[in-house]
């Protein structure tokens, strides 16, 4: 099995025909949930190119300088994929609302997918206010594609299904 090329926090962003995945996650569950379906990815969308998958990741808490959240929201900037895996909460962190904010705007015209893989704190994960329903309506306004997957839910999320508008959009990709 190729494992897709994983970097924690680096500041070097990529430009290159492979694709940029950025993931936030809150706690270790969610980077474990994220691994599974990266591995998953590797495994189902082969290519000839082992650095055809370039992956970021950030983990956000309450102690993260506004240094840190501006790196991390200039490499989302750039990603081509942006996971948040953490439980769902009725609330949005404010480091998560700080950091959404500084890329959004940046992504206009590029295409990107926003995944939320969040896990279940007992909450319902479409409250008004929950990190699912921001990162939704984050979504419909960047113009991004927007995918969701609870820990309870049995509905995998394919790697197909989350590449294809990258691979419709770079030709470049499309052969791999």
């Amino acid at each position: 099995m190729r494992s897709p090329a994983i970097r924690h926090g680096t500041s070097d962003v990529e430009h290159s025909s492979a694709i940029n995945v950025l993931v936030a996650y809150g706690d270790l569950a969610g980077e474990q949930r994220v691994k599974k379906l990266l591995a998953r990815m590797s495994m189902a969308l082969p290519s000839e190119d082992p650095n055809w998958l370039h992956c970021t990741t950030w983990q956000f808490n309450d102690q993260m300088t506004p240094q840190g959240i501006e790196m991390a929201a200039e490499q989302a900037a750039v990603a081509d994929v942006i996971f948040v895996a953490t439980q769902e909460r009725e609330k949005m962190p404010h480091v998560l609302e700080e950091w959404v904010g500084l890329w959004l705007p940046q992504k206009a015209g590029h295409p990107c997918a926003l995944v939320a893989l969040l896990g279940d704190d007992g909450k319902t994960s479409d409250s008004p206010g929950g990190i699912r329903s921001y990162l939704q309506e984050m979504a419909q306004t960047g113009n991004l594609d927007f995918f969701s997957k609870n820990e309870e839910s049995s509905e995998a999320l394919e790697p197909n299904t989350l590449f294809n508008g990258v691979f419709e959009q770079d030709s470049s990709l499309s052969s791999r």
